[in-house]
């Protein structure tokens, strides 16, 4: 068997963390004082949730279709 796939999957989710991680540092690490900068804080890290949240739906549902045509691929070359 090949390790193509294997490889690609810790790619794949190394990039989407590494994703996550610019989302929620963009924020900062301040802890928001006064009212303003809290409230600013937390609508970037709300805000940042929401993304986050979008972009782990699309990855595993990419990463669901990357498998099936994966698993067909390798059942496929086996048979032959």
């Amino acid at each position: 068997m090949s390790k193509r796939p294997i490889v690609f999957t810790l790619l794949f989710w190394l990039v989407i963390a590494l994703v996550q991680g610019g989302l929620f540092l963009r924020c900062g690490f301040g802890a928001g004082w006064d009212i303003e900068s809290n409230a600013a804080i937390s609508d970037c890290r709300y805000r940042s949730q929401i993304w986050s949240g979008w972009v782990n739906l699309l990855a595993i549902a990419a990463y669901a279709i990357w498998a099936v045509i994966t698993i067909k691929r390798i059942q496929r070359g086996s048979a032959e």
